[in-house]
């Protein structure tokens, strides 16, 4: 059996989120970098994964859109470090896929919360990229809403990825 680590120096881990409601012209859709994660990968075998994943509360930046002020993203970032109750946790298992895939199924938790995920990636020859929706909801986390709800976040986010794969604890690629 073989581990890895996945840190930001592997590749990118980001976050889309969208506005909507009656002043939404006035909010913005925003491109969000994940700056401080850590994934261990056990591999069971060629076909199976144990994966687990913390993303620190604080670790949310704003990359786009470009037009906003360093104080606007400065308090897009205290908004979310304010609302997340916790690190964002996952544990799950990744099972081989027809066609150079993977599924992963896990749990994330978030404070109290524990929501199951189930979501397929693509691995390349020492990468992986994907692209997984979630909801705030399911989450259990509420949507930032500006006062009367004329701009509000819609209740899914994108989170999409992109890392290079090597083994930690044979000296060989993954």
């Amino acid at each position: 059996m073989s581990s890895f680590a996945i840190e930001p120096s592997d590749g990118w881990l980001r976050l889309n989120t969208w506005k909507e409601g009656l002043l939404s012209r006035m909010g913005h859709d925003l491109l969000i970098d994940i700056r401080d994660f850590k994934i261990d990968v056990d591999v069971r075998g060629e076909d199976s994964w144990n994966v687990r994943m913390t993303i620190r509360k604080d670790s949310f930046h704003v990359l786009e859109p470009d037009s906003l002020s360093a104080k606007e993203r400065n308090e897009i970032h205290d908004n979310i470090t304010k609302h997340l109750p916790s690190d964002v946790q996952f544990e799950g298992v990744g099972t081989r896929k027809p066609g150079n895939r993977m599924e992963l199924r896990g749990t994330i938790s978030l404070g109290r919360a524990r929501t199951p995920v189930s979501f397929l990636f693509d691995l390349h020859p020492n990468a992986a990229s994907g692209t997984v929706e979630l909801s705030h909801r399911a989450l259990q986390l509420k949507p930032y809403r500006a006062p009367l709800g004329l701009i509000r976040l819609q209740d899914r986010v994108k989170l999409t990825f992109s890392f290079e794969l090597r083994a930690e604890n044979d000296g060989q690629e993954t």
